[in-house]
């Protein structure tokens, strides 16, 4: 079986997502559900991340970026808001996606600055993940996602998956 070149989720939104505060919640959700599908998928760290955007005059815009080697949300969520920065939001959204790629093989050079805390905040995700695992994706959520209760899944219905080994299927982690 070929390995993956790629993992990623998108959601499309029942009304129009406007401003950048509206889009940073789903992007969040995201790349929560991408770095869960890639911690369970046995592949290493991304390099790379991409940042799909669908306007609600189906207009599409897919922007990427290099980061440094790693399997954490918050690093592939703080990519995907620096390309989403760059959106226009006079064209309001209705899809976002997020995917990473470029996975490395697990013999990445160690940040001596980083390393420590990309450790513990490893070790934080995988200790969530378990929760969420066992108790479901809401069992422990972001303090960002009560911000704007609207915004969180329930305006949200979640498309196709890319990186997914059968073609077609859904994202079953994260299906109601």
């Amino acid at each position: 079986e070929e390995d993956a070149k790629s993992i990623g989720n998108s959601m499309t939104a029942y009304r129009d997502v406007a401003t950048f505060e509206e889009a940073k919640i789903p992007v969040y959700n995201l790349c929560d559900a991408v770095s869960r599908r890639l911690a369970s998928s046995g592949l290493q760290k991304a390099t790379t991340v991409q940042l799909y955007l669908r306007t609600n005059r189906m207009e599409s815009y897919t922007r990427q970026c290099k980061i440094p080697p790693s399997a954490l949300s918050d690093d592939f969520a703080r990519a995907a808001l620096e390309l989403l920065k760059k959106h226009d939001f006079s064209l309001p959204l209705r899809t976002i996606g997020v995917t990473v790629g470029g996975f490395t093989s697990g013999e990445e050079q160690l940040d001596l600055f980083r390393g420590e805390e990309s450790k513990k905040q490893e070790r934080l995700q995988n200790a969530v993940f378990e929760v969420q695992k066992k108790f479901g994706t809401g069992a422990i959520k972001r303090g960002l996602f009560y911000e704007n209760p609207r915004l969180t899944r329930e305006e949200f219905r979640e498309d196709f998956s890319s990186g997914d080994p059968v073609r077609g299927k859904r994202d079953k982690e994260n299906q109601h």
